[in-house]
C-alpha cells in the first residue's frame, strides 16, 4: 500500500553524477527495489553531502518495509537541505503516524503546509493521519484537505480512497458510495478500490463481501500488501470477532 511512484522520480543534484543515481531510478523503475536501494546507498556513501541521494534511499527502504533505516536516511536528507527534502518530510510524517505519534505527524505535516500551500500530496498525507487518529472534529478536517486536493487531482486514488473514509465516519454513506464509484472508474484493478468496496460491505453488515473484497485488495497490492492497515480501519472493527477475519486478516 505504500506509494512506490516515489521511487520514479529520481533526480541528480550537484555532487552526483547523473550514472549513479539514474542506476537506482531504473532500477525502481523495473520494480528492482533492492537493485535500487543498492544504487542509492552507493549514491548516498560516495556522496553523504547530497540530501537526494539520501532521500531516494529513504524512499526505497520505506518500500522495502525498513521504517528504521528509512527513518534514519530521511533525517539525513533533512538535515542536509531541511527546505528542499519534500519526500523525506512526508515519509517522516508517515512513519511518525506508524510509530503511533500523530501529534508530531501532524505538526511536520502542517508546518510542510505552511512553506507549501499548494502540495497536495502533504493533504492527503495530513488528512490519513487524522482519519487514523480519530479525534472529534478529525474526519471533517481530513475532509476539507481531500477537497483541496482533489481540485488539483480529480482521480487521485489515495485522495478518493481517503475521502471515502472520512465520509463514512461522518456518516455520509451515500457520498461514501458515489466517491467509491469513481474511484472504481478511475482506477478499477487498484487494490484501493477493492479495499474501499469492502468498506461499503461493512457498513452495510455484508460480512461474506467483506472478505471477499479485502481479498482481492491483497492480491491486487502483492508486495505492497500492509495487514496492519485493515486493524487501523475502523470499518473493520466489527469484523474482529469473525473466526474468518481474524484469521486472514
Amino acid at each position: 500500500m505504500k506509494r512506490f511512484g516515489w521511487l520514479l522520480s529520481a533526480l541528480c543534484l550537484a555532487g552526483c553524477t547523473e550514472d549513479e543515481l539514474v542506476v537506482g531510478n531504473r532500477a525502481a523503475a523495473r520494480a528492482d527495489l533492492a537493485g535500487a536501494q543498492s544504487a542509492f546507498r552507493d549514491a548516498a556513501t560516495r556522496h553523504p553531502g547530497n540530501a537526494r541521494a539520501h532521500e531516494l534511499l529513504g524512499n526505497t527502504l520505506w518500500a522495502l518495509s525498513d521504517l528504521e533505516g528509512a527513518r534514519a536516511a530521511w533525517l539525513t536528507a533533512v538535515q542536509l537541505e531541511p527546505r528542499a527534502t519534500v519526500d523525506a518530510q512526508l515519509g517522516l510524517a508517515r512513519i511518525d503516524s506508524a510509530r503511533g505519534d500523530p501529534g508530531a505527524a501532524l505538526d511536520r505535516l502542517d508546518k510542510l503546509l505552511d512553506r507549501t500551500p499548494t502540495l497536495d500530496l502533504a493533504r492527503v498525507e495530513r488528512a490519513l493521519v487524522l482519519l487514523k487518529r480519530g479525534a472529534d472534529g478529525d474526519a471533517a478536517r481530513a475532509l476539507v484537505d481531500l477537497e483541496l486536493a482533489l481540485k488539483a487531482r480529480p482521480d487521485d486514488p489515495e485522495a478518493l480512497f481517503a475521502r471515502e473514509a472520512a465520509q463514512l465516519s461522518l456518516g455520509k454513506p451515500d457520498e461514501a458510495l458515489a466517491t467509491c464509484e469513481r474511484l472504481q472508474k478511475a482506477h478499477p484493478e487498484s487494490t484501493l478500490t477493492a479495499w474501499a468496496q469492502a468498506r461499503l460491505a461493512a457498513v452495510q453488515s455484508r460480512r461474506a463481501d467483506v472478505i471477499l473484497h479485502l481479498r482481492q485488495a491483497r492480491q491486487a497490492a502483492d508486495a505492497g500488501w500492509n495487514p496492519g492497515r485493515v486493524r487501523d480501519d475502523p470499518a473493520f472493527r466489527f469484523m474482529w470477532d469473525d473466526p474468518d477475519f481474524s484469521r486472514e486478516f
